[in-house]
């Protein structure tokens, strides 16, 4: 009964809000601009028995928005404003959760355009606090609290990692850093700046390649511990 209530109260304030657009009320859905809805609240379009809320754009114009969700300034305590916030939380018996999903692609390949899956911005607050995106590992089996996956160049993964090793962030694909790369340094000054550790390089066959200029050289290191160049060919 409460939910019927509340269904028909959404629906009432619905129609006052869009006027003349239609307001299908079943006995356990709405429909806004839609008959028949399939999701229990559907607008401008049936939706899906799998969706409980289902909203279409209907709007041909830029910065068009399906759902927009505002969270105001949080006032009172240290709790945070969620303008969307996505839980997904399962038993034994499901194979993945997702707590938010976002998709934007393309019916073909084109010259021109952006597509981003998740467009995040952050700025203005405490100093050394501002993550356009966050993201944190927990539990007790191991995983990634990021994974970056190139499935053009890389397909066949099965999306799963060393069952031992966690990790901040997991790449199966190259990597670009247009400035220094720290490992260890919060503040590196050259293009590779190691704080603290050294560099491992395994195999007798490797070793590190130094460009002369004239040509390139790989520096390596025998059994004895004798080191050794060779010319090889430019990477």
């Amino acid at each position: 009964m409460k939910n019927h209530i509340g269904l028909t109260f959404f629906a009432l304030l619905s129609f006052a809000i869009v006027g003349v657009s239609q307001v299908d009320i079943q006995p356990d859905a709405l429909g806004v601009n839609v008959c028949n809805p399939l999701s229990t609240i559907a607008v401008n379009d049936v939706g899906d028995v799998l969706n409980t809320v289902h909203v279409q754009s209907t709007t041909n114009a830029q910065g068009v928005s399906a759902i927009t969700g505002y969270a105001f300034d949080q006032t009172v305590g240290p709790g945070a404003t969620t303008g969307l916030n996505g839980v997904a939380f399962f038993g034994g018996t499901s194979n993945r959760a997702i707590g938010v999903r976002a998709v934007a692609t393309r019916d073909a390949n084109y010259s021109v355009g952006r597509s981003y899956g998740i467009y995040g911005v952050a700025g203005n607050s405490t100093a050394g606090a501002n993550y356009g995106g966050f993201n944190i590992l927990v539990g007790g089996n191991s995983g990634a609290a990021i994974v970056g996956y190139d499935s053009i160049n890389h397909g066949g993964w099965s999306q799963v990692m060393s069952s031992v090793v966690s990790y901040a962030g997991y790449f199966r694909g190259k990597g670009y850093f247009h400035d220094n790369v720290g490992i260890g340094e919060e503040n590196p000054q050259s293009k590779l700046h190691i704080e603290g550790g050294d560099i491992f390089v395994e195999g007798s066959v490797n070793g590190i390649i130094l460009d002369s200029g004239s040509g390139c050289y790989k520096i390596t290191v025998d059994a004895s511990g004798v080191l050794s160049t060779i010319s090889v060919s430019c990477p």
